[in-house]
């Protein structure tokens, strides 16, 4: 998963003094692969989103020392509620008006 070796980058960054602690604050797990196929929802939900957390944690184990944020665009709120509470620092919810259509469609 290419997670770890962003994470394995950044850290020999800092290892390095190349980058100083607090510069880079966290990594987002972005909305892609999108969500809004049921199918394709479920192992997001209930596989990807934690092994990519668990990717960055193996390289940065104390969640001060770097913020994991899981980002979505095409699921709605009631989707994340009681999502990912003990592991995940923050859940950015992004509604993009130019897709706001895929999330009435029944798929």
């Amino acid at each position: 998963m290419i997670l770890g070796k962003v994470a394995d980058l950044i850290k020999s960054w800092l290892d390095a003094g190349k980058v100083q602690p607090g510069t880079i604050a966290g990594l987002e797990l972005m909305n892609e692969p999108w969500g809004i196929y049921p199918d394709l929802w479920e192992i997001l939900r209930d596989s990807w989103h934690y092994e990519a957390y668990d990717k960055i944690r193996n390289v940065f184990p104390n969640p001060a020392d770097l913020t994991i944020t899981v980002q979505q665009a095409f699921r709605g709120y009631a989707d994340w509620h009681d999502y990912m509470p003990a592991p995940v620092n923050a859940i950015d919810i992004v509604i993009n008006k130019c897709f706001t259509f895929f999330l009435l469609l029944d798929v």
